[in-house]
């Protein structure tokens, strides 16, 4: 094992310059959000939180989870019927890359708190219903 570990160590030197230290928060420095790229994912939201909505969405596919949340959390305060804006809370819960196996306990609990809250928001498009369904399989 210890080798395994001496030549990771090794290599990531190699490679990067330093080691790579993984952080068990998997959280990682904010940047330049302006630097995320843009996204188009149109809702039936408020137009006026459409732009935050489409920022949070970037930070959900940058990794920036606990960004997101806030961001998608400030959309779901600013227009209640916002349902999807909830999805967008959920999604952040489930870190696939880190957690190959599943979200722990208290992320699988927020993350169900997440999909409740969209279902109870109601409204949105079909398409927006489908993701909200989507997503509850995986907190279900």
């Amino acid at each position: 094992m210890r080798l395994i570990l001496a030549a990771l160590l090794a290599s990531s030197l190699a490679l990067f310059g330093s080691p790579i230290i993984a952080d068990p928060g998997h959280g990682h420095p904010a940047g330049d959000p302006e630097r995320l790229g843009s996204v188009a994912f149109e809702t039936s939201c408020d137009p006026k939180v459409q732009p935050r909505f489409s920022r949070a969405t970037a930070m959900l596919h940058s990794f920036w989870y606990e960004e997101a949340v806030r961001q998608f959390r400030e959309v779901a305060e600013a227009d209640p019927e916002c349902a999807i804006a909830w999805w967008g809370v959920a999604m952040t819960y489930w870190h696939p890359l880190w957690e190959p196996r599943g979200p722990g306990e208290d992320a699988l609990r927020d993350g169900l708190m997440a999909v409740e809250a969209a279902r109870a928001a109601g409204g949105g498009t079909t398409r927006e219903r489908d993701f909200i369904a989507a997503i509850s399989t995986f907190y279900e």
